[in-house]
C-alpha cells in the first residue's frame, strides 16, 4: 500500500489538502491511505523512522519549525529513497532551492493558484501508477503482500510451497517457504488469480507449488511437499492433481 503524509504548519490549509486527497483516494477506489498529516514535522519523521513505508509526501517549505519542508525532505530521503516528494506553497521561487537542496521532487504547486486541488489529485494519480507499476515488475518474479500496519512485505515465487487459510483468524492467510511463514490479510482466490500456473488448489484451504510437490498419494488422497508437509487432497481437485502429477513425471 502506498501511505501518504501531510506537513503543512496552517491548519486551514492542512485540512483542505486533506480533505482533497482522502476524497480523490476515495472516489477513484486507490489503495492509498493518509497515516499522517500534521502541523509538525517531527510526528512524520517519528513514524518513518520507527516503520518501513514507500510514501507520498505533500510538504509545505515554511513550516514555522527549525525543520523547514527542504530539511524535512532531505530526512525522508534516508527512510525512503523512492518516495514520491511534493512541495506546497506560497512561494513561487522557492522551487530554485530544490537544486541547492538536491531534492527530487515529483511537483511543486503554488498555494492559491487556479489549478491548485487539479495538480494535487494529479500528485495522487501518478504517484498510485508508478507504484503500482513498479510492484507489478517486482510481481513477475516476488508475491508482494500487505502487512498490519500498511507495510509490504514480498516473498521469492519460486520459494513458495503453499499457502493456507489461516485457521485462527479469518480472512487471514499462512504463506510457507521452506524456512519461514507470513501471515496476511487476503483471500485465496485473490491470491489465485495473482500466482502463476505452477501453484494450484488441491483442497477449498489449500494452494500449492507444484515445483515443491514430491508425491501423490491416491488412496489417502494426500500430497507430501518437500519440506515434510502432507496436505489433504478434496475429491473435486483428485483429477486435476493426477493429471498435473503425471505431466510432472513426464
Amino acid at each position: 500500500m502506498l501511505s501518504v503524509f501531510i506537513c503543512e504548519d496552517n491548519k486551514d490549509q492542512l485540512t483542505s489538502i486533506r480533505k482533497c486527497v482522502d476524497n480523490y483516494i476515495f472516489i477513484e477506489n486507490l489503495n492509498m491511505e493518509i497515516v499522517c498529516a500534521k502541523t509538525d514535522p517531527r510526528y512524520l519523521i517519528n513514524y518513518i523512522s520507527s516503520n518501513k513505508v514507500e510514501g507520498l509526501y505533500f510538504l509545505d517549505i515554511e513550516l514555522n519549525s527549525d525543520i523547514n519542508g527542504f530539511g524535512l525532505a532531505e530526512t525522508i530521503r534516508k527512510y525512503d529513497p523512492r518516495g514520491f516528494i511534493v512541495f506546497v506553497t506560497a512561494d513561487a521561487e522557492s522551487h530554485l532551492l530544490t537544486f541547492e537542496y538536491k531534492i527530487e521532487a515529483m511537483d511543486y504547486i503554488i498555494k492559491g493558484s487556479e489549478n491548485f486541488r487539479p495538480r494535487i489529485r494529479e500528485c495522487v494519480q501518478n504517484a498510485y501508477d508508478k507504484y503500482n507499476s513498479k510492484a507489478t515488475n517486482l510481481l513477475q518474479t516476488n508475491f508482494v503482500f500487505n502487512l498490519p500496519g500498511g507495510n509490504t512485505n514480498s516473498v521469492d515465487i519460486s520459494k513458495i510451497f503453499y499457502l493456507e487459510t489461516a485457521q485462527d483468524r479469518a480472512h487471514n492467510l499462512n504463506l510457507y517457504t521452506k524456512d519461514s511463514m507470513h501471515q496476511f490479510r487476503s483471500s485465496l482466490k485473490d491470491v489465485e488469480r495473482r500466482l502463476s500456473k505452477n501453484f494450484f488448489r488441491c483442497h477449498r484451504s489449500y494452494i500449492v507449488n507444484i515445483n515443491k510437490v514430491s508425491s501423490f498419494n491416491s488412496e489417502r488422497l494426500e500430497i507430501t511437499l518437500e519440506n515434510g508437509a502432507i496436505l489433504d487432497v478434496a475429491d473435486k481437485y483428485v483429477k486435476n492433481v493426477r493429471r498435473l502429477m503425471n505431466s510432472l513425471a513426464s
